[in-house]
């Protein structure tokens, strides 16, 4: 089989799970409900002259819906299309879920491939099936704003890693991504503006680089930067033009919300805990959790074994990071795309109520325990056979290390289909929507 045959074999593999759980939604005469039904019905107004320029109601500052709202509507200008096709059947919320989910999967593969070649998109790709076990195809197939954007902003991370090392095409789908993120919901801001931030940084230090290079220096790109302002002008034109006919605009209500939050927070020595977990051996993306709203044991201190892991993983990326940061732009660019998520990670975690623990606010820490495992893993591959001796460096790492990651990739991917396409966790066999946000779909209707 070609590279270009395996690599879509590979995501094929990799979207299993999703086409799983759109199917068995559609098969199952799915109808929008809570949360679902605004999201249903503010893409229906797209095509109306009550097109939305915000968000969905967000509850930021406390646990019932205020007059703000999540950033931008580009999860409602996104679905629309399908749902009008679809004539407002609900099946068109689902095919665009399924469009958004496996444009952010073939993107991973692509600029993986860019970066790594087939061996490296595939074992990404591998562990991306196990943590789409651990949240199994329930999440992955739902419109609501926090799940949608789960895949988008893994793909979000690969193009961090892509900008950072240089990749100027994958600067508009970095813009897309960020936006569509960002927009779903403001839980994902800490993570997203630290991603965006290393993307810039390594960025910068990369073209500082290939100044010494005439060539390079002098190699026309402008097209990739007017296809990214074009980008980010339709993402965000809706936001801009509520905040300039508005008053007060959306960021002012977000932070007078945020300002009047009262409460004890997760804080930074919980989310630390919270982060451990997602990168400790065993790290929680590659396991169910037994309960969709006990997520205490998530802000508790682990296991000596996670723990020690987890301090050891964190200090491999940042020492890492620091070590390649002349030696391999690469590297460089990846463990910093690591530990940027780790640090926008832990902050978003750290800023939660203490008293709101629904376990969707933690999905970054799946996403972040994915990317440092995988970091490390590239790491190793890359830096090993350095270390060696030059006689076992010349055969025998080369040819081990493609094996020994064709045989782990291949125990992922067997380990993750075969639960998230056969069953759903225990923990997501219940809807798991906001009461409060319920109650306003029924007092608007």
């Amino acid at each position: 089989m070609t590279t270009v045959g395996l690599l879509v074999a590979a995501i094929v593999v990799g979207s299993a799970t999703v086409i799983s759980g759109v199917a068995h939604r559609i098969g199952g005469s799915w109808q929008p409900q809570g949360d679902d039904a605004i999201i249903a019905w503010r893409s229906h107004d797209v095509f109306t002259s009550s097109i939305p320029l915000l968000g969905m109601p967000s509850t930021v500052g406390g646990l019932v819906p205020s007059t703000a709202h999540h950033w931008g509507p580009l999860q409602f200008w996104i679905l629309s299309v399908p749902q009008w096709l679809a004539g407002n059947d609900p099946v068109g919320l689902q095919i665009g879920l399924l469009v958004v989910a496996l444009a952010s999967i073939t993107g991973i593969a692509a600029f993986t491939f860019r970066r790594v070649g087939l061996l490296g998109s595939v074992a990404l790709l591998a562990l991306l099936v196990v943590l789409q076990y651990s949240l199994g195809r329930h999440i992955l197939s739902s419109v609501w704003n926090p799940d949608i954007a789960v895949l988008p902003l893994a793909f979000l991370m690969v193009l961090a890693w892509s900008v950072a090392a240089g990749d100027r095409a994958a600067v508009p789908f970095l813009v897309l991504a960020s936006s569509f993120v960002v927009q779903s919901n403001i839980l994902y801001t800490p993570i997203v503006a630290a991603l965006v931030a290393w993307s810039i940084i390594g960025f910068l230090v990369v073209r500082r680089e290939q100044r010494r290079s005439p060539a390079e220096a002098t190699r026309p790109r402008r097209r990739w930067w007017i296809a990214a302002l074009i980008v980010f002008v339709v993402c965000w034109s809706g936001p801009i033009i509520f905040e300039l006919t508005h008053s007060p605009g959306n960021i002012e209500r977000v932070l007078t919300r945020t300002g009047e939050e009262s409460g004890q927070h997760v804080g930074l020595a919980r989310a630390t805990n919270t982060i451990a977990h997602g990168i400790g051996v065993v790290p929680l993306w590659g396991r169910q959790l037994s309960s969709l709203v006990d997520v205490g044991d998530l802000y508790s201190t682990g296991s000596l074994v996670m723990m020690g892991s987890a301090v050891a993983i964190v200090l491999v990326l940042v020492g890492g990071w620091w070590w390649m940061w002349k030696r391999d732009a690469e590297l460089r660019a990846l463990l910093g795309a690591a530990v940027f998520s780790l640090v926008g990670g832990t902050i978003g975690v750290a800023r939660l109520p203490w008293l709101f623990g629904a376990t969707y606010r933690l999905w970054t820490v799946w996403l972040v325990g994915m990317l440092a495992w995988f970091a490390i893993v590239v790491f190793v591959w890359r830096t090993v056979p350095m270390w060696l001796p030059r006689l076992v460096r010349g055969r025998t790492v080369r040819g081990v290390v493609p094996v020994a990651a064709v045989v782990v990739s291949a125990v992922l991917v067997g380990y993750g289909i075969g639960g998230a396409i056969g069953s759903t966790p225990k923990f997501m066999q219940a809807e798991d929507r906001s009461d409060a946000v319920a109650r306003l779909v029924k007092s608007i209707t």
